[in-house]
């Protein structure tokens, strides 16, 4: 593999990774930063590397203070701390990382973009995709490429997601679709080991809710935003989104009873798209235990309220309190589903 002319080598103490900033192992490697990436081996790039960190996945690079020799080289999923050897050699690799990230941002543009150009903190969430060809017949598998010029030009723009983000994003993507170009309620329910034949509140309400021009297919743009909501979205957008699913009647107001059917339904999707996998998700209880949990959970929260009913204001206010397991759930499942990306070797 061709990886262009060297900016800069040297030996590097590399912190290990599942350890605290505070405490914990280095390894000693020989790094070699390119254009677009950081290698690392052994011992000398003879030899065959130990890893790489993709500098399009990277958001900045800082020295450590009150500690001499050390930066920090911060990314989408982790912070990588180093210790330069000898120490007055952390400013150069610094100056040239900082160097090679600001190269790579001025050189971004639509077919080759690495980072989101515009750091939103919390972007706006907007479903509305700019594709002609819209289907109109829930039976026709529209023919189009994953994303058009303008919809990735909105991908960066509005997510956090990176380019090797949206690559993986579009394999999952795909998997999901199966034959067909688009993702309809069928492979949604196939995706959590269930079949539309039989039926699934939580499913339909999900689907309805990604399916944001409600044409009867969750279009690529609308996935991406889903995700970007499910990984990178706050409390408050994400109460929003649950509030849509709970709002059978779709009046702006959710009845106690339509928390406890859809709460039930989550629960029976996450049992049967867990079980016989040793996961921790799973609950071991029969039904009519479970049935018992979701309405002490429910009932325990509309205790101060003083109504069957709740506002979108209302919701919010319980949410933290009392759907934290669920949030968690969503929060890991939708990591899962990124396939794991911006993966980095942890020697």
């Amino acid at each position: 593999m061709e990886l262009g002319p060297r900016v800069l080598s040297g030996w590097l103490h590399k912190k290990k990774a599942q350890t605290s900033m505070l405490s914990g192992s280095y390894n000693k490697r020989w790094f070699v930063l390119f254009a677009d990436r950081l290698m690392y081996y052994e011992s000398s790039p003879e030899a065959p590397a130990k890893g790489s960190i993709q500098l399009s996945s990277c958001t900045g690079v800082q020295h450590v203070p009150g500690e001499a020799g050390c930066f920090l080289l911060s990314s989408h999923t982790r912070v990588f701390k180093f210790r330069a050897e000898p120490v007055d050699q952390a400013a150069e690799w610094v100056q040239a990382l900082d160097g090679q990230l600001k190269k790579l941002q001025k050189a971004v543009h639509v077919s080759d973009m690495c980072t989101s150009p515009m750091k939103l903190p919390h972007p706006v969430l907007n479903t509305s995709q700019s594709v002609s060809a819209q289907p109109s017949d829930s039976n026709f598998s529209p023919i189009l490429p994953w994303l058009d010029e303008s919809a990735i030009l909105r991908a960066y723009q509005e997510t956090h997601f990176t380019k090797l983000d949206l690559e993986q994003l579009e394999e999952k993507y795909r998997s999901l679709c199966g034959e067909d170009s688009w993702m309809g309620k069928a492979a949604l329910y196939t995706a959590f080991r269930g079949t539309e034949d039989h039926g699934c509140l939580a499913l339909d309400r999900l689907f309805a809710c990604l399916d944001g021009d409600q044409d009867g297919w969750v279009s690529p743009l609308e996935y991406v935003f889903g995700m970007e909501l499910l990984v990178h979205g706050t409390a408050a957008q994400k109460a929003e989104f649950a509030f849509r699913m709970y709002d059978l009647d779709q009046v702006g107001e959710v009845q106690k009873r339509q928390l406890q059917e859809v709460s039930r339904s989550i629960l029976g999707v996450i049992q049967n798209s867990y079980s016989g996998q040793g996961s921790g998700l799973v609950i071991d209880q029969g039904e009519e235990s479970v049935d018992e949990l979701v309405d002490s959970i429910i009932s325990s929260a509309f205790e101060d309220v003083g109504s069957d009913s709740l506002s979108l204001a209302g919701f919010n206010a319980i949410c933290e309190d009392h759907f934290a397991v669920l949030d968690n759930f969503i929060r890991d499942h939708a990591r899962q589903s990124l396939n794991q990306s911006c993966r980095t070797a942890t020697e």
